[in-house]
């Protein structure tokens, strides 16, 4: 369905990932819900849609699939099962009444509203030489009827996982909003002294995307997308600091398989090391788990000695060699690469010391302390100011941001960003 027009209005379902969708036609609405879930029979993540005729009269919803870009895409149906290119991508609760093939100039919707949709599909499915092909598949809609469609989350090869499925035993959505509200009583409740609700959903809202990026198979990407070291420790941060702790230990963990030998963890950036060394740290602060710094405090004590070889930079050295040419985020100068790198290895230093004097490492605590001087005294000489881009501090406007956001966000509470914004 539509997300924006006129005639359209989306919503979350009590600010958990549950989008309710609405089309306004003569004597009420078509209603679309739609939501993720596990198939228990097949253990296939799944999304689920509900298209519900909540008007007075009967409607027709037609659902397009289009095939890939290239001349050989294939749009077939399969034991009730749609199957683009040999793989099963829709299954749906009832069986389509016609079928609008679009495998020329003109579109599935042109198709199916002229009347050309056909009763029949086409044995061995439709393609099209000119490398695209749409099929609208479309279902007769009831007063109070509901259609359901199920797309797998994950590539699926050919149409017998999702044949096995049965739509009607799939978790409804109500189910669904409560177990999300579950999940969401663990984070602490705020007041806030203007725009309370919308502020409160708009949180909310956030904490279950978060969980939703904590929950992925594997946390470090989303989906397909490589997220970067500063992105993984700004959600470890924000999940701890809403209370979701034990979904940032899980990412914390996760991130150890990426360490390489030098202490690095697997990125060419600075500070995806550096910002690393700070969420455990605050994790550890947040929770009170120090069994969890110990269990980490040989690999941490490993990512400060690497970041203390890249601070090469002394009186005795050109000034190119202070943290090489500066690997910071490339909408910073070279310059401001180096400065960005020094204040976050100064953070991760100043983290460093706090959570080695909790695990009682006194010695190992004093020689970061010391690379954490020689750093501050080399940025002076130097003339990096310590606060800028990388220094952790609260934006000046920090308030005056958070209402600009509230208002960029709604309705869903979503923000424009490659990998997850919340």
């Amino acid at each position: 369905m539509a997300s924006s027009g006129a005639h359209v209005r989306q919503s979350l379902i009590e600010a958990t990932p549950v989008v309710l969708s609405g089309l306004r036609l003569p004597g009420g609405e078509i209603e679309q819900r739609a939501w993720s879930a596990v198939d228990g029979t097949t253990g296939l993540p799944v999304l689920v849609a509900d298209f519900h005729n909540a008007t007075k009269i009967p409607v027709a919803v037609a659902i397009a699939l289009s095939g890939s870009s290239n001349a050989s895409a294939v749009i077939d149906v399969v034991d009730g099962v749609v199957v683009v290119n040999g793989d099963g991508v829709a299954l749906f609760s009832r069986q389509p009444s016609r079928y609008g093939i679009a495998a020329g100039e003109r579109s599935a919707q042109e198709v199916t509203v002229a009347g050309d949709a056909v009763p029949e599909f086409p044995q061995g499915g439709v393609s099209s030489t000119s490398g695209s092909v749409t099929v609208g598949f479309v279902f007769p809609l009831p007063h109070t009827a509901t259609l359901r469609v199920v797309l797998p989350l994950r590539s699926v090869s050919g149409p017998s996982d999702l044949a096995r499925i049965d739509v009607s035993t799939l978790p409804p959505h109500d189910r669904v909003v409560a177990g999300w509200k579950a999940q969401l009583a663990r984070a602490p409740r705020f007041d806030f002294p203007e725009r309370q609700i919308e502020t409160e959903e708009a949180i909310d809202a956030a904490r279950s995307h978060l969980l939703v990026h904590a929950a992925n198979d594997d946390p470090l990407r989303w989906p397909g997308i490589p997220v970067d070291g500063v992105e993984r420790s700004e959600l470890v941060l924000a999940l701890d600091e809403q209370g979701l702790s034990a979904e940032a230990e899980r990412l914390l963990l996760a991130a150890t398989d990426l360490q390489d030998a030098d202490g690095s963890l697997g990125d060419s950036r600075l500070d995806a090391t550096a910002s690393w060394v700070v969420s455990v740290e605050r994790h550890v602060a947040l929770t009170g788990n120090t069994a969890f710094a110990e269990a980490l405090v040989e690999r941490v004590a490993s990512a400060v000695h690497w970041l203390s070889k890249r601070q090469r930079g002394s009186r005795l050295r050109p000034a190119r060699s202070f943290f090489g040419a500066g690997e910071g985020p490339d909408w910073l100068s070279g310059e401001d690469q180096r400065a960005y790198d020094a204040r976050w290895a100064a953070r991760a230093y100043r983290s460093a010391v706090l959570l080695l004097d909790a695990v009682g490492q006194s010695d190992a605590a004093q020689a970061v302390r010391l690379h954490l001087a020689l750093l501050t005294e080399e940025m002076a000489r130097r003339s990096i100011a310590a606060y800028g881009p990388g220094d952790g501090a609260r934006l000046a406007d920090a308030t005056g941001q958070l209402r600009r956001d509230l208002l960029e966000g709604e309705p869903l509470w979503t923000w424009s960003s490659a990998t997850d914004a919340h």
